[in-house]
């Protein structure tokens, strides 16, 4: 059975339909509403947990071979470089 309402989708036209009433029944338990799923599993379970747990594994391999070369094989970190006033220091060096 088509509704006005389902008319107005097929037109393109979206519209506010009225209801009789804004009140519900709806009946929460609180008891079940305030239940957390247990986490049972150190596996990931869907592809974004599993992506998650990819990128965090390399950032932590990442940080651990920094930490070594900086460490143990005493190499220097990268020197800083900034980028925001750069152009002025140029202009200051060349009109003095």
């Amino acid at each position: 059975m088509i509704t006005p309402r389902d008319r107005r989708f097929q037109r393109g036209i979206v519209s506010a339909v009225e209801l009789n009433s804004t009140g519900h029944s709806l009946d929460v338990n609180a008891e079940d509403a305030a239940r957390v799923r247990p986490k049972e599993h150190d596996i990931p379970i869907t592809a974004a947990e599993e992506e998650r747990q990819r990128r965090k594994t390399a950032w932590e391999a990442q940080q651990a071979r920094q930490y070594y070369e900086e460490i143990v094989l005493k190499k220097p970190k990268g020197e800083l470089v900034q980028i925001g006033d750069a152009a002025k220091e140029v202009e200051e060096k060349v009109s003095v």
